[in-house]
Order: C-alpha cells, then sequence, then structure tokens
C-alpha cells in the first residue's frame, strides 16, 4: 500500500535518479574514469600535506638538478605554512634562490627540526617528505600578511623586521612553494 511517506520519497528520488542517468548516458567510459580520476586527485592532494608542516619549526630544503637528482646545496629553513603554500625568505643571491632562477624550481623537503643540516648527518631524511615547486614571490600587497605568519610562528624578536627591512632593500626575497 502506498502511503504518504513512501510517495514523498518516491517524488523526490526518481526524478533526481532520472537527472543523474540523463547526464551520464552518452558519455563515454573513457570520459567517465575522468571523472572518477579527477575526483580521486582532489582527495589525494588534501591528505597529502603532513600535519608536521602545519606545526613544524623548520623545513630542510634541496633543489632538484635537471638530472633528477638532489643539490649537494642542502638546508635548514625557516618558513610559513599559508593558504596551501610554502614560503622561505633567503638572501637574494642565495642557492635556493638562483636554483629558481636557473629554471629549477623542483625542490625537496623534510619537515622537522634535527638541527643544523651538516651535523644531523641526514637524520632529517627520515622525516615526513615533499617535493614542492617554487617560484620567486613578488606580491607586495600579501607581503604584510606573510611577514606576519614569520612573526606570530618565531615570535616578535628581530629576524621578522629584518626580513621586511631586506625584502626592502633588495638583499633577501621571499620563495613562494607549491607541493607537487
Amino acid at each position: 500500500m502506498l502511503n504518504r511517506r513512501k510517495f514523498t520519497i518516491a517524488t523526490t528520488t526518481i526524478p533526481f535518479s532520472l537527472v543523474l542517468t540523463r547526464s551520464l548516458v552518452g558519455q563515454t567510459e573513457e570520459e567517465l574514469a575522468e571523472v572518477d580520476v579527477a575526483e580521486s586527485e582532489e582527495e589525494t592532494s588534501e591528505t597529502e600535506i603532513p600535519e608536521e608542516l602545519k606545526t613544524a619549526k623548520l623545513i630542510y630544503l634541496t633543489p632538484i638538478k635537471t638530472d633528477g637528482e638532489e643539490s649537494k646545496c642542502q638546508g635548514e629553513v625557516w618558513y610559513v605554512y599559508l593558504d596551501s603554500k610554502i614560503y622561505v625568505t633567503t638572501a637574494t643571491d642565495a642557492w635556493r634562490a638562483e636554483a629558481i632562477r636557473k629554471d629549477l624550481p623542483d625542490a625537496r623537503i623534510w619537515i622537522g627540526d634535527y638541527g643544523v643540516w651538516t651535523s644531523a648527518k641526514e637524520k632529517y631524511k627520515e622525516g615526513p617528505e615533499l617535493m614542492i615547486e617554487g617560484a620567486i614571490f613578488d606580491d607586495e600587497d600579501k607581503l604584510p600578511e606573510i611577514l606576519k605568519a614569520f612573526t606570530d610562528k618565531y615570535g616578535t624578536g628581530r629576524y621578522p623586521r629584518v626580513f621586511k627591512e631586506e625584502i626592502e632593500e633588495e638583499k633577501r626575497v621571499v620563495l613562494e612553494y607549491e607541493v607537487k
């Protein structure tokens, strides 16, 4: 027997299923697979970011050379993770900035605090690892937000002020990295 509840469910469910069916009819298996891949990539990109990236004080960064090998230049750096991007300040002529200028934007990072990289004896390579792609940051409107994030993370001591002054004097640049 059809009661009011069954009638309501049927009248709301059937039109939805017809719309769904009509939207899928005529699509090839390849097109349907692309939808599945896109959805799974979105899910993956959200879960790829280790929680440590949001809380650690240091990352260890190395550019990736054209042959795919890590550069011998590796080091621990202060960073902020803001709006799904990693920001680093460095000397304008530092190897991190030079690598990007030489069209070597790829880098690898390890997350955590293992001390100075030379005495850490590569122990940092046991930490969470990400591949990232960098660019020289040039959005002056967003710069105050990034510097505030550095101040919030590392305190109101000398370095955030120095970062700001040296960026203005072009002695320092901000590098912006996205997770690959």
